[in-house]
């Protein structure tokens, strides 16, 4: 017997009370109680209680512990879909957040897309009227190149209309917002945010005026309008949000700090809304590679395009397509937010 005591000494001090409160926090938590440790030696001296398991079954016990979960599901409240919700997650049936949460844009809804009167933003603008919403197209600066866009698309039978932005004025976000969920019918429930701007950082004659437009435009004013139009896209069912980013917010860019610095904080930002805004409002980024030639056809700005080409895997692939068709994924993606889908023809890679 005091050899018995020596032995199991540390036993009943020690992995005793641990057991306790171990199994004391599995009932807490609603989980299944575990077995008694020595369970398995009254078993192997012929001595089992009443309805007490025969063995310890590791595939056994998750059928028992999905049975036991299976018993708190709770339909979830209607929003004109109806799935089930864990009880232990939500106070009450009230308080209980249907499944799928997200509601994402559907072709006949609002679509805003900035800088959508040239280049990508036009190809975008296209592409989201040819599989049936409604387009915003959003400019600055030049209102026939947007004006143009609009009538092409409606010429092939879409629904267009033009806007003004200026993303140096956090005022006329509003605006937007506000004229184009009356003009086009109802509130956008898609945002593409793709205007931006492109010019180096001067280490020597460089002005803080310069550096301070490119965080405007490529920065402050499109991660404002996110959360405004975010909001109202959470205040009517949900929506989603795409920016347009740079794999050079990523990868340093010689003689472009600003830039690189800008598209690099619209990357953050992306990842950040996208936990701020769900389950609503899914947010994700757009960072391409070598898209699109620079509409110079000579000239420094050319040169480094054709380099970064020869460096670039699939650089036969390039083109707007490449984006338009990411845009699609992520549009038919409901369980995809807070990614930066590269579409760089594996740039990075090299």
């Amino acid at each position: 017997m005091a050899f018995a005591l020596i032995l199991g000494w540390p036993f009943i001090v020690v992995l005793l009370p641990m057991w306790l409160l171990y199994s004391w926090n599995e009932r807490r938590l609603g989980h299944p109680l575990p077995h008694a440790p020595w369970s398995g030696v009254r078993h192997a001296f012929g001595s089992r209680s009443p309805g007490e398991v025969e063995s310890v079954n590791p595939l056994s016990r998750m059928e028992s512990m999905l049975a036991t979960r299976d018993e708190t599901f709770q339909p979830a409240a209607s929003v004109g879909h109806s799935g089930p919700v864990f009880a232990s997650d939500v106070k009450s049936s009230a308080d209980a957040i249907p499944w799928p949460v997200t509601t994402d844009p559907i072709p006949g809804g609002v679509a805003l897309v900035t800088g959508g009167g040239k280049r990508l933003g036009a190809a975008l603008c296209r592409d989201l009227a040819r599989i049936g919403f409604k387009v915003g197209v959003v400019y600055h600066r030049d209102p026939d190149a947007a004006r143009q866009i609009v009538e092409e698309i409606l010429g092939q039978g879409g629904v267009a209309r033009s806007f003004p932005l200026n993303l140096n004025d956090p005022g006329s976000v509003d605006v937007l917002l506000d004229e184009a969920s009356q003009a086009m019918g109802g509130v956008p429930g898609l945002l593409v945010n793709n205007a931006g701007r492109f010019h180096p950082t001067r280490i020597d004659g460089g002005s803080w005026e310069e550096m301070d437009e490119l965080f405007r435009v490529n920065l402050q004013g499109p991660l404002w309008l996110a959360l405004r139009a975010g909001a109202r896209m959470a205040a009517h069912g949900g929506g989603q949000i795409v920016n347009i980013c740079d794999i050079w917010g990523e990868r340093p860019l010689a003689g472009h700090a600003a830039y690189g610095a800008s598209k690099a904080g619209m990357i953050m930002a992306t990842q950040v809304l996208a936990r701020d805004l769900a389950p609503r409002v899914r947010v994700n980024a757009i960072a391409p590679g070598a898209i699109l030639p620079p509409e110079a056809l000579s000239g420094p700005e050319a040169e480094a395009y054709q380099r970064l080409l020869t460096r670039t895997p699939l650089a036969a692939q390039a083109g707007p397509e490449a984006v338009t068709g990411a845009l699609r994924y992520l549009l038919t993606a409901p369980y995809v937010t807070g990614e930066i889908l590269r579409v760089d023809g594996g740039r990075r890679l090299v």
